[in-house]
């Protein structure tokens, strides 16, 4: 939760962000839809991993560059952090995922059986994912950056860190079952969104397909 809490030392946020932007391009891939997925080359994944933490790293080396004081820094980083994450874990999403709209998903009747391939399901699987993280990390984000200094704190600066690492660990806790629920795991698309060829195996108005996490 480290990585979610604002850093001005562009060491500390790059090392913070290099094992949450693993783990986060590492949930990705595990949870992805596997029905047509071949594994992608290790080379393109560590990639992801270092663009990702990079973009993290940003914000910290953009201050440092203009030369705002830390305590200037602290502030914009406050405000830019949950737009930031939101992006990041959306971002994420779609770098591991984005080889499924080219391939396709394999989409399902209501009794389970297999109708074929569809890219557009594809699609609509990636984008309701990216939001569904989006919302995780952004909302997790949020909460400790609207905490602020108060007259005590400011005389125990350690106190505040400690309070804002435990409000991003408990609002994460909260959001993760919230984030799986916006969209179910047995995603549907309408039979009139699917490709034309679909279309002629099925003639109910719904189609399923395993969406992941």
């Amino acid at each position: 939760m480290a990585a979610l809490i604002p850093h001005v030392r562009v060491t500390s946020s790059f090392i913070c962000q290099l094992p949450f932007q693993t783990y986060n391009v590492g949930f990705s891939l595990v949870n992805r839809n596997l029905s047509m997925q071949k594994a992608d080359h290790p080379l393109y994944l560590s990639a992801s991993v270092l663009y990702l933490t990079c973009m993290g790293a940003a914000p910290a080396l953009a201050m440092k560059r203009l030369g705002i004081s830390s305590q200037s820094a602290r502030s914009v980083l406050r405000i830019l952090s949950p737009p930031l994450y939101a992006l990041l874990g959306g971002l994420s999403v779609a770098l591991v995922r984005f080889s499924e709209v080219d391939r396709g998903v394999q989409i399902m009747d209501q009794e389970g059986n297999v109708l074929g391939v569809s890219h557009k399901a594809a699609e609509k699987a990636m984008k309701e994912t990216a939001l569904s993280r989006s919302a995780l990390f952004g909302v997790t984000a949020l909460v400790p950056s609207l905490m602020r200094h108060s007259p005590h704190m400011l005389r125990n600066p350690r106190m505040l860190t400690l309070l804002r690492n435990l409000a991003a660990v408990v609002t994460f806790g909260m959001m993760v079952p919230v984030s799986f629920c916006l969209f179910p795991h047995k995603g549907s698309i309408s039979r009139e969104d699917l490709e034309e060829e679909l279309k002629e195996k099925t003639s109910e108005p719904i189609v399923f397909y395993n969406r992941g996490l």
